[in-house]
């Protein structure tokens, strides 16, 4: 009624109000850590499926902190922390990828050729063609930008860009 002289007052907005779709509560990231932990033990395993029936939002915060170790949701990155905790009750290990086990291996055996044979450029000769071809390859996606931040800070720590 337009004739009221009552003003329009617009109702708090309560959580409680609102559809449960829309309702959300802060759970802190160390309590959801321990879910995950919990869920470790009595699963034997870290891969929580994104929707989880028990607890979606428990599903989509392990997600989360998967694209977080891997690199690929920068809107959040892990603190160190964060990531010592994930790694030491074993997440982060299992939830690597083969691809990413991979890389990490022909990493650490590229960091060792260098540390023999003090450069990262590998001949195309050398005897272990697995790592000859596997350097180029990294060095072709540097040039060409397709390394990820964690793999490209990874090869810059083992002095790797620089022989390139």
């Amino acid at each position: 009624n337009f004739d009221s002289d009552e003003e329009s007052v617009p109702e708090e907005d309560d959580a409680s109000n609102r559809p449960r779709a829309h309702q959300r509560k802060f759970v802190s990231w160390d309590a959801q850590a321990d879910k995950l932990e919990e869920y470790g033990s009595k699963h034997g395993t870290f891969l929580v499926p994104a929707k989880y029936e028990p607890d979606p939002s428990f599903g989509h915060w392990v997600h989360t902190q998967k694209k977080a170790v891997r690199g690929t949701n920068n809107k959040k990155p892990l603190t160190s922390t964060q990531r010592q905790r994930l790694n030491e009750m074993g997440a982060i290990e299992e939830w690597q990828t083969a691809r990413e086990r991979h890389w990490r291996t022909m990493r650490d055996t590229l960091a060792a050729y260098k540390d023999e044979h003090g450069s990262a450029s590998v001949p195309r000769a050398y005897e272990d063609q697995e790592l000859a071809i596997w350097q180029r390859a990294q060095r072709q996606d540097y040039y060409a930008g397709r390394l990820s931040a964690p793999e490209l800070a990874d090869l810059e720590k083992i002095g790797a860009i620089e022989d390139w």
